[in-house]
């Protein structure tokens, strides 16, 4: 796979405008503005692949059948990336359900596809998930034998260090939205923005993103990726998640230039169906806080939950830096003191070896120390060089060394004393500076503490809908822009087409020469992977610039969507780990790595290339790393030496997986 040239291609955004401005022939600020207020972001950059994972499920409940109720619980744990199962002999056994919980988990959407009466009887569903290093949690708690999803409750947390700070606590409602918000934020997925033949705008978010994810084993559907194909939306996720820059730009454009298409409807303004819009939402809004001052009180709190918590986050690698500082510090301190002691030590036996001689050597005796005799009287005179006692030469020179040495030895002290002072005025320097942000630390944390506490009192649902509606009207003012009073004026009509149209060639021109490359190596990984996988006589496979998979079968050209059943599955498969393929293989997609196949041996049952396909499966799986794969399936002896015993959950026999 090849990624010659790609860095001339990565254009910045300052070049990006230039060429539309030169294309345009418009000032740049009348450029950006139109750019501005039609929501059109450079998006230049290649995004960073960022993994999810689950890491455990399990949930419980009481069981409702005819011979009588019975409580039971799954818990599974330990989960990783690489291929896992869940599989039993004989049909109905749960496979589905534990892989529908996985799917509603990562929607934030409960019941979603779980069957009525497994819902029914579940009380508790409790599932863990990594999105690259952070875990986080989606809990639901119900009531078993309530079938509505109205009376639920659920918890959506984060892991902080040992503690779990809570992002949502509520009904089952809100839940999806804020799943939703939290998956686009975490892996960095742009709205795909759409616009109908009537010029209402519209928007597809991480449900149809997710959907991509998941494939079941009915293989109906006939979108290539995702299940839908409206919208060119097949296309559009293996542009998202094989991370093509300008992507989301181009696509941005596209959804602008339909509403400044001519409709047979007049209209007052290009953006006419975004501003009735937002009346409608701002009506809203005010509604709702006129019945209840506590909404707009409380939707605060939670965007100053979200600001302390990583405020507090952050200042918390601030204190830990500032602590090991201080620790390195205190450290070299204590160094410099035991270098002090030594070397004052060393100055004072200097000086008190300097002070013995001295008084020695300066001693003159006048009497013997035996008699008291005055023994000068019979003493030969003496030079002052000689002792009297002994006649030895005394050496004056010595006390010169002596001050030498000394004086060496105080220079140093003076050295090590400055040293000292420096180390002790930085340890009490840095002291200063942890105290202070450790306080600040400890304001952070208390007033976390405090907004969650307020937040911890039940809310109603007029909340709810009142941060649905918020987050709406937020998103509308910024597609809105600035209001400007002649934009309903055909020449700014024509100017915003000037500028769009020019954009929209700028910015195809920075995509296409990529794209051309990237389908290539995506159609040559679709033809190896499903011929792997059992479809029979392929020689080529062309996924178009449409998202339109052109095959050829046996000599005869043929579609995806005119495939058997059986085909359509096993190409799907090989269209989404071939998507991730080429994604880690350039390293610049976005594709989450994880995938979940419900019966993927349900169409064919006796289809002899079953082996190979989970055998392939497994070995891309393995090969291309950080994937994640669950499959839920009929046991076979094939998926002996293919699926580890620890990776499986097995119902054997006649018993139920829960």
């Amino acid at each position: 796979m090849s990624t010659q040239g790609l860095a001339v291609r990565l254009a910045s955004e300052s070049d990006w405008i230039d060429a539309i401005v030169n294309a345009s022939q418009l000032e740049r600020s009348v450029v950006e503005e139109t750019l501005r207020r039609y929501g059109v972001r450079a998006q230049a950059t290649v995004p960073r692949a960022r993994k999810v994972t689950f890491t455990s499920i399990s949930f419980a409940g009481i069981k409702e059948e005819n011979t009588g109720s019975t409580p039971f619980r799954f818990d599974w744990n330990g989960l990783d990336t690489g291929l896992w199962a869940v599989m039993s002999d004989v049909n109905l056994r749960g496979k589905s359900s534990v892989l529908n919980v996985l799917k509603a988990a990562l929607q934030g959407d409960f019941p979603s596809d779980i069957k009525p009466d497994v819902w029914r009887w579940l009380s508790s569903v409790e599932v863990d998930l990594r999105i690259d290093q952070i875990d986080y949690r989606i809990a639901v708690a119900k009531q078993s034998g309530d079938q509505s999803a109205s009376t639920g409750s659920a918890k959506l947390t984060r892991r902080s260090d040992a503690n779990w700070t809570v992002l949502y606590d509520g009904g089952l409602s809100g839940l999806k939205g804020h799943v939703e918000n939290l998956f686009m934020e975490e892996l960095g997925f742009s709205k795909i923005y759409a616009v109908n033949d009537a010029g209402t705008p519209y928007e597809h978010s991480w449900p149809v993103i997710a959907s991509a994810l998941t494939i079941g084993g009915n293989a109906e559907a006939k979108a290539l990726f995702g299940e839908l194909l409206v919208d060119g939306l097949p296309l559009r996720l293996l542009q998202l998640f094989i991370g093509m820059p300008w992507v989301s730009t181009l696509t941005a454009i596209t959804a602008a230039k339909k509403i400044l298409a001519p409709s047979s409807k007049p209209l007052d303004s290009p953006l006419t169906v975004f501003r009735n819009r937002l009346e409608e939402v701002e009506r809203e809004i005010l509604a709702i806080q006129e019945k209840s001052s506590s909404v707009a009180e409380r939707t605060a709190l939670r965007r100053r939950m979200s600001e302390l918590d990583s405020k507090l986050a952050d200042k918390q690698i601030e204190v830990t830096a500032a602590r090991n500082a201080l620790q390195d510090l205190i450290e070299h301190r204590d160094r410099t003191e035991g270098e002090w002691a030594t070397q004052a030590r060393l100055v004072q036996e200097l000086k008190d070896e300097k002070y013995a001689g001295y008084v020695f050597r300066s001693l003159r005796p006048e009497h013997c120390p035996a008699c008291a005799a005055d023994f000068r009287v019979h003493a030969a005179p003496l030079a002052d060089s000689n002792c009297l006692l002994c006649k030895s030469e005394l050496h004056p020179t010595e006390e010169d060394v002596s001050d030498d040495r000394l004086t060496e030895a105080e220079h140093d002290l003076e050295g090590i004393s400055s040293a000292r002072k420096i180390a002790a005025c930085e340890v009490k320097s840095a002291s200063m500076g942890l105290r202070e942000l450790e306080k600040t630390r400890d304001a952070l944390a208390s007033e976390l503490e405090g907004v969650q506490a307020v937040l911890g009192e039940k809310s109603d649902d007029s909340e709810l809908r009142f941060a649905e509606l918020d987050a709406t009207a937020r998103e509308l003012r910024a597609l809105l822009g600035s209001p400007d009073p002649d934009d309903t004026t055909k020449s700014k009509e024509e100017q915003d087409r000037r500028v769009l149209t020019a954009a929209e060639k700028e910015t195809r021109a920075l995509i296409d020469g990529l794209q051309a490359e990237i389908l290539k190596d995506v159609s040559d990984a679709i033809k190896r992977l499903s011929t792997a996988f059992g479809v029979r006589n392929l020689t080529q496979a062309t996924l178009n610039s449409q998202g339109h998979l052109k095959l050829l079968q046996g000599g005869a050209d043929t579609s995806f969507s005119r495939l058997t059943k059986g085909e359509r599955l096993r190409v799907k498969i090989a269209a989404a780990l071939s998507a991730v393929e080429v994604a880690r293989a350039r390293g610049m997609g976005r594709h989450p790595g994880l995938l979940i196949l419900d019966s993927p041996g349900a169409e064919e049952v006796v289809d002899t290339d079953f082996h190979e396909m989970l055998a392939s499966v497994s070995r891309v799986a393995r090969e291309m790393g950080g994937v994640q794969v669950f499959i839920g399936t009929i046991y076979r002896k094939e998926l002996e030496g293919v699926v580890p015993n620890s990776h499986r959950r097995h119902a054997k026999g006649s018993d139920s997986l829960f």
